[in-house]
């Protein structure tokens, strides 16, 4: 039977019961105001339980289980109104505005939320892990996602509940437009093989359609080319299905031996005239 404590206007504290081990070692009684029970100091060994209020003033020592039986626990702060509670009636631990929780003997990691609504969680050493095969960050409603992450498969990014960017296993895919400084596109000759000139450069350009549109998305205008035709002229340069994308960079190639084969032409016409 575990020791109880019962509390009154009549006793301050008044012991029911001591078995199986269990004892009051010593306590102080100072008052009772509406069957509030204050002491100055508790030492307890065994089991106890309490069904009313109690507010201990000191160093108080429980060598066993402590239970709390439908009732909040409260701890109060050196400050005024920075308390932590354990609310019974919510099932949760509620930290009040400024109060900190701390883990590590260095502190080395802590959950702090201030008065304006700004929330941080600091660690001041090594990583800080979030160990999940899955994470996704939304809104405070649970309802929009922002961030989108899955071991061995993509991470997404979203703005406004529209996909901007995803991971593949050959990159990332950008929906909308990437501004940057400049782009550096790998060309270093010891990552390549097979190189030889473009064949026929002009013919396959003669073939190729420059054409003015608009994205289906905002109606947005834009000039370039269509991946299914660059398809059937250029398959090295067209990639995946949904949707079809084509490599900018290798027409680029495409164009200049379309100038040298042009300027050719001319000096060989030129030659021509003059003689």
């Amino acid at each position: 039977m575990p020791i109880k404590v019962r509390v009154g206007q009549t006793d301050a504290v008044k012991i029911l019961s001591s078995a199986g081990g269990g004892s009051v070692e010593s306590f102080i009684s100072k008052n009772v105001i509406g069957g509030i029970a204050s002491v100055t100091q508790l030492d307890v060994t065994g089991i106890s339980t309490f069904n009313g209020n109690i507010n201990v003033t000191g160093v108080s020592t429980f060598n066993d289980v402590i239970k709390f039986n439908n009732a909040d626990v409260i701890f109060q702060g050196a400050a005024a109104g920075q308390n932590i509670t354990f609310d019974a009636s919510e099932n949760d631990l509620e930290f009040t505005d400024l109060a900190r929780l701390k883990f590590g003997e260095q502190d080395d990691l802590e959950i702090w939320h201030g008065t304006n609504n700004d929330s941080h969680i600091k660690n001041s050493t090594n990583d800080l892990k979030i160990r999940s095969d899955s994470l996704i960050l939304k809104r405070e409603n649970d309802t929009e996602a922002y961030l989108k992450a899955t071991v061995n498969e993509d991470v997404k990014i979203y703005y406004n509940g529209n996909e901007k960017f995803a991971t593949t296993n050959n990159g990332v895919i950008i929906t909308g437009i990437a501004t940057a400084t400049d782009f550096d596109s790998t060309s270093d000759i010891r990552l390549k093989t097979n190189i030889k000139p473009i064949e026929d450069p002009l013919n396959k350009v003669m073939q190729i359609e420059g054409v003015s549109f608009n994205w289906k998305e905002d109606n947005r205008p834009a000039l370039g080319v269509v991946a299914d035709q660059i398809e059937n002229i250029l398959p090295e340069l067209v990639h995946g299905n949904d949707p079809k994308t084509v490599n900018y960079n290798g027409l680029i190639g495409l164009l200049i031996e379309c100038v040298k084969n042009q300027q050719k032409q001319i000096d060989e016409l030129k030659d021509q005239l003059n003689n």
